[in-house]
């Protein structure tokens, strides 16, 4: 019979427990947005998506051949991100901390660290072949409201302030793109929207100079053609 594991105590037990993690563990799902950058805290984890935002290039993510955003603030990367102590639950490990005193420590520490997301969607009516589209990475929006890819990158880390922003590709060249269609995800630092729920001028110029980076060619619907007479007599 085999000795029961430790109890973990503490975040500094978890972190380590997660570091030298043995059991592979599988995110599915249609990108990597929503759990992006768990790959760091968490050895053998893995992405299993539809859409190939990286064009092969991040070591984790496995797009088939067929084929809640995670709390990013100082505070909780300081500590664990909240999605581990869900894992925790489901590896069935026996760890103990202080969740009264982390909760207090990331509601300060948030207030002062802010982050928003927005998911840029297609808004126009015709359906288009897309023959360009920008490449997952890190981008920067200029004084002159001009948005320009800075550098390559997995996830929003690299961001040094609220000129930069982290954009994730959904829709990539060969895609269609239809009214309502999600084109890509962008995280930046800062907030986004105001008190009553509008765009903040920064994010509609994000908006804009994003999407100014998609080209495509129309489809056009072919109209049937009309049935022909017989050439010929049955009698």
């Amino acid at each position: 019979m085999t000795d029961p594991s430790p109890k973990l105590r503490g975040v500094s037990d978890l972190r380590e427990f997660f570091r030298t993690n043995q059991t592979p563990v599988y995110f599915v799902s249609p990108t990597a947005f929503n759990l992006l950058g768990i790959d760091r805290w968490v050895r053998n984890f893995h992405y299993v998506t539809y859409f190939d935002s990286f064009e092969g290039s991040h070591p984790n993510v496995f797009v088939p051949a067929d084929r809640s955003m995670t709390n990013v603030t100082a505070g909780a990367y300081a500590d664990l991100p909240l999605f581990l102590f869900h894992l925790l639950e489901y590896l069935d490990v026996d760890y103990e901390v202080d969740i009264g005193e982390i909760n207090e420590r990331w509601s300060r520490e948030a207030s002062v660290d802010v982050w928003s997301q927005i998911i840029i969607k297609e808004t126009a009516d015709p359906v288009e072949l897309l023959t360009q589209a920008p490449p997952t990475g890190i981008y920067h929006l200029s004084k002159d409201e001009a948005v320009a890819f800075r550098r390559w990158g997995h996830d929003w880390h690299g961001i040094s302030g609220e000129s930069e922003a982290f954009y994730l590709r959904i829709l990539a060249p060969g895609d269609y793109r239809y009214r309502g269609a999600d084109l890509g995800a962008l995280v930046t630092r800062g907030r986004l929207q105001t008190d009553d729920n509008r765009l903040e001028d920064r994010c509609q110029r994000w908006i804009t100079g994003i999407r100014a980076k998609f080209a495509g060619t129309p489809i056009v619907r072919q109209t049937p053609e009309a049935a022909r007479p017989p050439s010929f007599k049955m009698a």
